[in-house]
């Protein structure tokens, strides 16, 4: 329980890392309809932790499977994670296992994290600022009130 703990500090630390430093980043085109955000100072490595703390949370509820032989409560919990974030795995897949594939060559690094598609659009793959993160909020939220029942009995 210490270890699941441990993921939803870390996933809120990056969380706020990322939200703090797009809030004070500065505006192009300011004032205008075409304003952006300029991330270009952020180096990524916030949404690269948090991806992999997401990872170790999965992975933690994986072991939990095997642990306690597949208790309804946890295989529910992976799914509505799995459902809410389906491209999480593979994206970090891509960047816990770095091969010459080129997995990671239309990836950017925002607030979130894309895939550009060869039309231009963009297709969504973690986003820690909303929806993902309350999904994986939830998900270990989860994961310790298990736990919590377990040490109970």
């Amino acid at each position: 329980m210490n270890q699941i703990n441990r993921y939803v500090e870390g996933l809120e630390t990056q969380r706020k890392r990322i939200m703090d430093f797009a809030a004070n980043a500065p505006r192009l085109l300011e004032g205008t309809p075409y304003e952006v955000i300029n991330l270009t100072g952020d180096s990524g490595l916030d949404l690269d932790y948090y991806l992999y703390n997401l990872g170790r949370a999965r992975a933690a509820g994986l072991e939990m499977l095997d642990s306690f032989v597949d208790p309804p409560e946890i295989v529910v919990a992976l799914d509505k994670l799995d459902n809410a974030i389906p491209l999480m795995r593979p994206t970090r897949n891509a960047l816990s296992h770095i091969d010459d594939s080129g997995r990671l060559d239309r990836i950017g690094w925002f607030s979130s994290m894309v895939e550009f598609e060869d039309d231009g659009r963009r297709r969504t793959l973690v986003d820690p600022r909303y929806e993902h993160h309350d999904a994986a909020m939830t998900f270990c939220g989860e994961l310790i009130a298990y736990c919590r029942g377990i040490i109970r009995s």
